[in-house]
């Protein structure tokens, strides 16, 4: 503990406020800031150090069912002794989940917690009931607070006031809550209330020229600036055409990211209003649904994505040169993605024909793994990295295991050096417990000692990847492999293609063999990248549509 190196005691402190607010806000709390100016003016009047490494910062409410990182790391250094003392401005602000957060620390030995405001010490055993009554005051307040919320919002749906922030195409009345066409555009065509009402009328036209690809293509090419202020996509325009406050109609709450809003409906089962003005009609809206409803929504248009297979051997691989994007193959030629997703939204767009560049790929990538030199550098680095991925492609159970092989033996290390520090630096073995403390290093030693026996089994170095150096092994394992596993084998040694544009021609899909390096790059694993595509290769990877 720190007391051992200056012979005054160690505290911690523990700052909180529930909401986060501007300075110039007269509802601000007392900030954390002056909570732990607060808190060290304690400690040094009792002699006491606070490190900043026991200073614990939260942000948000301490009742709502969430992970409270920081709380739990206060506790958790108050428990193991790094501390001697807790301090926290308010116990309304330590927790609000009554005494279920206090039983433990108010034990007997587990360290001293104190209530700056409301005056308590958990060292004063007449303060421990009245800290126990106090939490479960705070506990009773917050839920009665929630339903009081609750019931306000509810009473306020129901006599139409708008309770977020306003949707494109409307304003909030600050007062009122009511809702109003949003025309502070100085350009009349392009405020928002009249792009909502073109993209309706637009849609109930309905035909070929008014799909959601041609209404956002359309939209991106007179630089419309999108709900978001960035570019139009077709998700955009297909929820503002079913969104009910057009009409409008009150909702049933806050539009969730990737959801569709639905109208609420009061006890009486009735449809709310929050504006004297909607943008559209209930027939124009009426029309405008039933054209979109006919013809093929997107998956990503608010429905939830359903795990289908891929249905071409290199998807996952092409890139667009000009946004550097994923490319989908779409009527046998590959396509830049997000200009399909969003028309206009890629600078340069790049299409190549599908039949082409597959059978180049494949043929290149074939040639590569089998003359594969050991001897050079950069190949050798690339053996390895196929090897690595060809072992946890054909067994992925014992590559699994190996990682929890040595997973395992981390955590029986860590557990010895907890046993090790607890009799040497933290005395809990001296006195009458020194006689417990060998057995439990003889266990802790035979844990470890199995764990690393277990971990050895997997030091040894993985398999060669048996096709690696043999153009016929290459051809015979390509030839034998399912079109999943074909994709698999592709990524073994390739990290993407980059396709291109014809730098001299308008002709987008025009292949020769003089071509090749001029459209298409390969990038094997391991190959430097430009700081862009690294960046697109890494939002692919750590995105949302990562698969575990």
């Amino acid at each position: 503990m720190h007391e051992k190196n200056t012979g005054r005691e160690c505290w911690g402190i523990l700052a909180r406020k529930s909401k986060v607010l501007g300075e110039e806000d007269a509802r601000r709390e007392l900030s954390t800031d002056a909570q732990i100016a607060q808190g060290r003016r304690a400690a040094e009047r009792e002699g006491a150090d606070v490190p900043s490494e026991f200073i614990w910062t939260e942000l948000g409410s301490a009742f709502k069912a969430r992970q409270r990182d920081e709380f739990e790391d206060a506790l958790a250094a108050l428990a193991a002794g790094k501390i001697n003392t807790l301090w926290c401005y308010d116990l309304s602000r330590f927790s609000r989940k009554g005494a279920d957060d206090l039983i433990g620390i108010l034990r007997p030995g587990k360290g001293r917690v104190i209530f700056d405001y409301d005056g308590l010490d958990s060292s004063n055993p007449r303060d421990r009931r009245w800290i126990i009554n106090r939490a479960e005051e705070a506990r009773e307040y917050s839920e009665r607070l929630s339903a009081n919320v609750k019931n306000t919002k509810r009473l306020q749906r129901d006599s139409g006031k708008w309770l977020s922030a306003p949707t494109y195409g409307y304003t909030v009345h600050p007062k009122t809550r009511k809702l109003h066409q949003d025309r502070s555009t100085e350009a009349r065509e392009i405020c928002p209330a009249a792009v909502v009402l073109r993209i309706f009328i637009e849609a109930a036209e309905g035909g070929k020229k008014n799909s959601l690809r041609q209404i956002t293509a359309r939209l991106n090419g007179e630089a419309i600036p999108g709900p978001a202020g960035g570019a139009w996509n077709v998700t955009a325009v297909y929820r503002i055409i079913l969104h009910p406050v057009y009409e409008g109609w009150q909702i049933l709450s806050q539009w969730p990211a990737g959801a569709l809003a639905y109208a609420y409906r009061d006890k009486n089962g009735e449809r709310v209003s929050v504006t004297e003005e909607p943008i559209v009609t209930a027939e124009l809206a009426a029309r405008a649904r039933a054209n979109v409803r006919k013809s093929k929504i997107p998956a990503f248009a608010g429905a939830l994505p359903q795990p289908t297979a891929a249905a071409h051997t290199l998807t996952g691989l092409p890139r667009c040169a000009g946004c550097y994007g994923s490319s989908q193959k779409t009527a046998g030629a590959w396509m830049c993605g997000k200009h399909r997703r969003s028309p206009g939204s890629c600078p340069a767009p790049v299409s190549l024909d599908g039949k082409h560049l597959d059978w180049w790929v494949i043929e290149t990538w074939k040639t590569r793994v089998s003359s594969l030199d050991t001897d050079n550098a950069a190949d050798m680095k690339l053996a390895m990295t196929i090897t690595a991925r060809w072992s946890a492609l054909e067994a992925p159970e014992e590559t699994a295991e190996a990682a929890e092989a040595r997973r395992a033996l981390l955590e029986a290390e860590a557990a010895l050096q907890d046993l090790v520090d607890g009799r040497y630096k933290r005395k809990e073995f001296e006195g009458p417990m020194r006689k417990l403390y060998q057995p439990m290093l003889d266990d802790a030693l035979a844990v470890v000692a199995a764990a690393k026996e277990n971990a050895d089994k997997y030091s040894a170095e993985p398999p060669v990847c048996p096709f690696i150096g043999d153009r016929d092994l290459v051809d015979e394992a390509w030839e034998t492999a399912t079109q999943e596993t074909r994709r698999a084998l592709l990524a073994l040694a390739i990290n993407c293609v980059v396709i291109r544009k014809r730098p001299d021609g308008p002709m987008p899909n025009r292949w020769t063999p003089l071509d090749i390096t001029e459209r298409a790059e390969i990038y094997w694993h391991g190959d430097p990248v430009p700081p862009e595509l690294a960046e697109a290769l890494k939002r692919r990877r750590g995105g949302r549509r990562k698969s575990k």
